[in-house]
This record gives structure tokens, C-alpha cells and sequence, in this order.
């Protein structure tokens, strides 16, 4: 598994591709993780896909 240089973490509906926290992502290094608590998935509206 290569090495992660960073890890960006995201959580609930705060995915945002403008966000200062993708400033300098390099996907060859970096890795994202997004978590949403079940119960977001119910109180807050959302597509389908998600």
C-alpha cells in the first residue's frame, strides 16, 4: 500500500470540492475520508446516490 501523505478527513454534508482543505491535494499521495453518522442520513436531505 503507498505511503499517505495526508489524510482529509470529512464528515457528514461538508464535502465541498472548494474547500481549503483540498488546497494542494495531490491524489497521487493524499487520501480522503468521509464518515456520516446513520442518523444524519435520515434527519438531513440527500440525494440517493449518497
Amino acid at each position: 500500500m503507498p505511503r499517505v501523505s495526508r489524510l482529509i478527513l470529512v464528515l457528514g454534508d461538508q464535502l465541498d470540492l472548494e474547500s481549503e482543505a483540498f488546497d494542494g491535494f495531490n491524489a497521487g499521495e493524499d487520501a480522503v475520508w468521509m464518515a456520516e453518522a446513520a442518523a444524519e442520513s435520515v434527519k438531513v436531505w440527500s440525494t440517493k446516490a449518497r
